[in-house]
């Protein structure tokens, strides 16, 4: 198999930003969130996301209702991969 690689881009599975692309895997959502959430508190920009601890503010409820978007999206995201692959695999 021919590598036809570019060099521009990510490359997908490897590297040192492999662990924080989400697979799909519901099974995997929350241990991949703990990682990701790790990675934006080293980058300084875990608190851009979601609000710091005990802090109460008015943004707080925005912030919770974007984590839940965002949670509700990825399950969403898995349904539609599942079935994505039932329908592919009844067509062959």
């Amino acid at each position: 198999m021919e590598d036809r690689s570019t060099g521009y881009g990510p490359r997908h599975g490897q590297g040192r930003y492999a662990r924080l692309c989400f697979d799909g895997d519901e099974r995997h959502y929350e241990q991949w969130e703990v990682k990701f959430l790790g990675y934006m508190r080293l980058q300084k920009l875990k608190d851009i996301i979601l609000p710091p601890a005990g802090a109460a503010t008015d943004r707080s409820d925005d912030n919770n209702k974007k984590l839940s978007y965002r949670r509700e999206t990825a399950r969403q995201l898995r349904i539609h991969a599942q079935l994505t692959r039932c329908f592919s695999a009844v067509a062959v």
